[in-house]
């Protein structure tokens, strides 16, 4: 009895895997993202080839897949608001290893940032590697930094109410990230 349980349980595992599960793309209007051959939406030179999708109904949730595999360092989506040209971060980065070129992956963001962000709709996101590089002034020019902690810096330092543009611009200004608007 146990090892037929342990096999329906290995084949469940494994019909699952490479497919998308409980992901339900059809619902979420994102079905064209899990072809075999289809064709990929964008192309940056950090990501290369990539597709991206959010959920029809549900603004928390994306679909993503990658035609290059990164096996050195995660990807890290920090979900984002844009208006008026302008776009700032709603919840914690999710990061995640982009190992398959196979699989689409399921990305559920939290709308937890500090503060009344909890109705904001995500439009948009920021992907960025997470590994860590110099930045330019005013960042610490001895120190290598986390650049999805230099991206959160930046916001800390430009929602003060002496606000402090400098790090945003030295962010920006090191380009080392991808904003995607959704929907």
């Amino acid at each position: 009895m146990k090892k037929e349980i342990f096999l329906l349980i290995a084949i469940f595992l494994i019909d699952f895997s490479k497919s998308y599960g409980n992901l339900n793309l059809e619902k979420a209007g994102c079905l064209e993202i899990k072809k075999k051959k289809g064709r990929y939406n964008f192309e940056h030179e950090i990501l290369g080839k990539f597709s991206i999708c959010q959920s029809k109904s549900k603004d928390q949730i994306i679909f993503f897949k990658s035609k290059k595999k990164f096996l050195n360092n995660k990807f890290c989506f920090i979900p984002t608001h844009e208006k008026n040209n302008k776009s700032f971060y709603v919840g914690e980065p999710r990061c995640l290893f982009l190992n398959d070129t196979e699989k689409v992956f399921r990305i559920s963001f939290l709308k937890n940032r500090p503060g009344n962000y909890v109705d904001i709709p995500i439009n948009g996101t920021l992907i960025i590697p997470d590994k860590f590089i110099q930045f330019p002034d005013p960042f610490d020019k001895e120190i290598k930094m986390g650049i999805p902690e230099a991206y959160l810096r930046c916001m800390k330092e430009i929602n003060k109410k002496k606000s402090n543009t400098a790090f945003c611009e030295s962010f920006k200004k090191a380009n080392k990230f991808v904003y995607v608007p959704l929907k």
